[in-house]
């Protein structure tokens, strides 16, 4: 008779349950969780995890073991309440230095190679990076027109934040900036004032 239990009383008291599949009495406080019957369940054999599959039987999807369909309900549990694990601040850090490795195409290696190569400091004012110093990838926008994406071949360094706004905004100026000495329109007023 597979599946049923037989109640025993044990010597201090509390109630056991025989199970036979085991061929234990196992206290009934141990057991935290309604067996469903091994009938009902896939029991595939899982090498990897060392267990079997904790899932109905012609489930859809890959086997999982209980422990794994338990931890999966107390993430999303966690994702609803707000309470997950994502939020925490180094977690979050960890994701975006991930993402901004990837939009640059470069690897973390790469990345410490260039620091190593910049001493530890920005590329054009040459001050440090210190702990809590955002450091930035500089890229050539002929190369790659997106502003927060790059091939990975165009990158020519690392920069703070001052130094990367004034190189973007030099970059876009630059033009006007050379047309504006070149022939500054005081020089003109001045010199058609005077002749006239």
């Amino acid at each position: 008779m597979r599946g049923l239990t037989v109640a025993a009383e044990s010597v201090f008291g509390a109630k056991l349950c025989y199970c036979p599949r085991m061929g234990t009495n196992q206290p009934k406080s141990s057991r935290t969780q309604p067996r469903v019957p091994d009938a009902e369940l896939c029991a595939k054999w899982m090498p990897r995890a060392r267990a079997t599959c904790g899932r109905k039987t012609l489930h859809k999807g890959e086997c999982r073991t209980a422990a794994a369909l338990a931890d999966s309900r107390q993430r999303k549990t966690d994702r609803r309440l707000g309470t997950r694990g994502a939020d925490a601040p180094a977690t979050r850090q960890r994701w975006h230095k991930a993402h901004r490795l990837r939009r640059y195409n470069i690897t973390q290696h790469q990345l410490d190679r260039l620091l190593e190569a910049q001493e530890f400091a920005c590329g054009m004012c040459l001050e440090p990076f210190g702990e809590n110093r955002a450091i930035f990838i500089d890229h050539d926008h002929a190369c790659c027109q997106e502003e927060k994406r790059s091939c990975g071949r165009c990158i020519r360094g690392l920069l703070c934040l001052d130094c990367n706004t004034t190189l973007g905004k030099i970059e876009r100026k630059l033009h006007l900036a050379q047309a504006y000495l070149a022939s500054p329109p005081a020089q003109l007023a001045l010199a058609g004032g005077v002749a006239a």
